[in-house]
């Protein structure tokens, strides 16, 4: 797993930074914040950042709605995300067979003020309590 994370981030230049954190015995709780760490060198391109999410069958819903925190120095950037995992049929929407990963993109075509260390967290915030079903929590940050 590790060595093909590697070979993605070097075989496409423009990933900044791709990771996953693994949601211990595949249940998030409203507790859990998931948090990635990454540099920005570069302020004049242009940066999509997407959360990824990596569930089984087993997710009790058909979307689930996470709390996106980015924050640098004494900046802090919040959002509220709902993402859609099953389509109207009720297939799950993500690639994969027995896992499936979702990626929703939290920010695109964006350029950040300030290089330097930034840092992001997502949380759930289902009214379910704990997730059953949800392996990993991602976060990739592309530049254009």
């Amino acid at each position: 797993m590790i060595s093909g994370m590697i070979c993605l981030m070097s075989c496409d230049s423009a990933v900044v930074f791709m990771g996953f954190r693994h949601v211990v015995d595949k249940s998030w709780s409203a507790a859990d914040e998931y948090t990635f760490f990454f540099d920005i060198t570069d302020t004049s391109r242009s940066y999509n950042i997407a959360a990824l999410l990596r569930n089984t069958d087993l997710y009790p819903a058909d979307s689930i709605t996470i709390l996106y925190r980015m924050q640098h120095v004494n900046n802090v950037f919040a959002d509220t995300i709902a993402i859609c995992l099953k389509d109207e049929s009720g297939k799950w929407k993500g690639r994969g067979i027995s896992l499936f990963q979702t990626e929703t993109f939290v920010l695109t075509n964006y350029f950040f003020a300030d290089t330097g260390a930034y840092t992001v967290s997502i949380s759930q915030l289902t009214s379910f309590g704990n997730l059953t079903g949800v392996d990993e929590v991602g976060l990739r940050v592309r530049s254009f």
